[in-house]
């Protein structure tokens, strides 16, 4: 309505001024203000900020207000190897090294989302969508575009591979355990694709499917190829083949304390991280880059960082091996910066995005990404160890390790939405975003609340996409599954066929996260095998061996309630 629009513009320029002349910051006031409000042109489910957002890419690629591009493309990607990555940490206590990991990949993600973006001379408009390690670009198309793709594809998988920088500093890679796999195709459909009022087309089986998908499945496909040959392209150029095949020299006896990694003869020696954690890792020597990883589990978990992007190091003194390598990804140097600090960056045209959408707009804010930080810190402001956080247990004194996504969202995005547009598409992407990578956090906070204190008793490990990874005390972690439950249920208009299954480990606390790790996901698989062929299939949690529905688990918390 008109007036509603009115309001839209005032609390603009209430946000950011009479002219707000950065684009991209124009782009998050957008996307802040209009997601809740519905698109002109009648597509269900799509908001008028994507519709906007569509129409800016399409002026992005064509240069002209007046004139669509002539032809159009898809770039996409994956990062293959994430939970191989995050779960090479193999020492005892080494949440805060899981964390690290976790959320360095996540930045992976936007660094190359972002290189890829300007190596296409794009903007942010022209991601259809991006989470949890995938990603969509509409692009103009040429044979340039494929073949720039290949050429950055290869470029990233070598520092990815080998690493970049030199030492002290050096980001050391992940030899092969990580890579991205990236791919570009034509959108032969053309603009057709964007469209919501056509007729859809016949697929293969007799199925009907709108032209988004078709391109969407030529791009997928073509990904998915590139993920079987993991530095295939890459093994073809240069020295490349060598980095992959050659051998590593056993140079020291020396080995990093978390993730096993030798030290290089001529490195300066491994640093201990802290007394707490050489304690629980029983070594002092940590190479640097999981030393960075721990740093930046630190910074997430205060709360009040804020991620600047610049050109230049903010502090060199102070940069670390992860922030090298998103350097050598992105072009771009990553830091988390105390909200106190940010006067330091003022005017200088750097890049501030807040990890929570209430510190945005700001003043000097550039815009937001969700980002899930809940953390246990305790009274020094230290990120509570894992034996503390299990001595907060009623009971036994264990951790609980909860594990929870959507159930069939393939079947769920196929058939609730059989003939699906690009607009849709980024629509179902950014609600489930905002609820695991923001809501979420809300969740811990109120759950981890007693008689109105904040006790910082869930740690999140990772959270983004449709899933979730949750540390804390065993007993409440039950209580937090069905928090999160309810809440998803009610965000989802209490639709029957849209639920969550969980699965909670129960673990000592010096017990190797990795493990432990691998014990949920096992509890989560249980959940998801129950009554598999029947009209109640998964919907459910495991918990200490049994797994129920959650209408059933419920009753039994009721029991357990009376009990006490």
């Amino acid at each position: 309505a008109p007036d509603d629009r009115r309001k839209l513009y005032l609390s603009f320029r209430e946000a950011g001024g009479d002219e707000e002349t950065d684009f991209n910051r124009f782009f998050h006031l957008m996307r802040k203000f209009s997601t809740a409000l519905p698109s002109t042109y009648g597509e269900p489910g799509v908001s008028l900020f994507e519709q906007w957002k569509m129409v800016a890419a399409l002026v992005g690629i064509s240069g002209s207000l007046h004139h669509p591009p002539d032809a159009l493309g898809l770039v996409g990607g994956d990062i293959p190897g994430i939970q191989r990555v995050i779960n090479t940490v193999t020492a005892k206590g080494a949440a805060k090294a899981m964390r690290g990991r976790s959320a360095f990949i996540q930045l992976l993600g936007h660094a190359l989302v972002r290189r890829l973006l300007d190596a296409l001379d794009l903007g942010p408009a022209n991601v259809v969508y991006d989470a949890g390690g995938n990603f969509v670009l509409l692009t103009g198309w040429s044979d340039a575009v494929a073949a720039r793709v290949t050429a950055l594809a290869n470029e990233i998988n070598r520092v990815l591979l080998v690493g970049a920088g030199e030492d002290p500093v050096r980001f050391d890679g992940f030899h092969g355990d990580l890579s991205v796999a990236l791919a570009a195709v034509p959108l032969t459909e053309g603009i057709d694709a964007l469209r919501w009022d056509l007729p859809p087309l016949d697929a293969p089986g007799g199925a009907k499917v709108s032209r988004w998908q078709q391109a969407e499945k030529r791009l997928k496909d073509s990904i998915a190829a590139a993920k079987a040959r993991p530095f295939g392209d890459l093994a073809q150029e240069g020295r490349g083949f060598a980095d992959l095949f050659g051998p590593e020299a056993s140079e020291t006896d020396e080995f990093c304390a978390v993730c096993r990694r030798q030290r290089r003869a001529g490195e300066p020696a491994f640093k201990m991280l802290d007394p707490e954690a050489a304690a629980a890792l029983g070594s002092n020597d940590v190479c640097p880059e999981c030393r960075g990883f721990n740093e930046l589990a630190d910074d997430l978990g205060h709360g009040d960082r804020h991620l600047v992007l610049s050109n230049e190091e903010l502090d060199p003194s102070r940069t670390v091996a992860w922030q090298r390598g998103l350097h050598a990804i992105a072009g771009r140097w990553y830091t988390l910066l105390e909200v106190g600090r940010l006067g330091q960056v003022a005017g200088r045209g750097y890049e501030v995005l807040a990890l929570d959408p209430q510190a945005f707009p700001e003043p000097g804010v550039t815009g937001f990404r969700w980002f899930a930080h809940t953390t246990p810190l305790g009274e020094d402001g230290r990120i509570k160890p894992n034996d503390v956080l299990a001595a907060e247990s009623q009971g036994i004194v264990r951790l609980g390790v909860l594990r929870m996504d959507v159930d069939n969202l393939g079947d769920l995005i196929v058939h609730g939405l059989p003939i699906r547009t690009p607009m849709q598409t980024a629509e179902l992407s950014q609600a489930l975003e905002r609820f695991f990578a923001g809501w979420l956090d809300r969740i811990c906070t109120r759950t981890g609340t007693r008689a109105g204190e904040d006790r910082r008793l869930f740690y999140v490990l990772f959270a983004g996409g449709d899933d979730l990874f949750v540390l804390g005390p065993w007993n409440l972690m039950p209580e937090l599954a069905i928090a999160i439950r309810d809440d998803f249920h009610r965000y989802c208009g209490e639709h029957p066929a849209i639920h969550l299954s969980a699965g909670i480990a129960v673990v000592g606390e010096h017990e190797p996260l990795y493990r432990a790790a691998d014990e949920s996901h096992d509890a989560l698989s249980d959940a998801k095998k129950l009554d598999r062929d029947g009209a109640k299939a998964k919907n459910a949690v495991t918990f200490l061996g049994h797994t129920l529905h959650w209408d059933e688990f419920a009753s039994a918390v009721s029991l357990k309630d009376d009990i006490i």
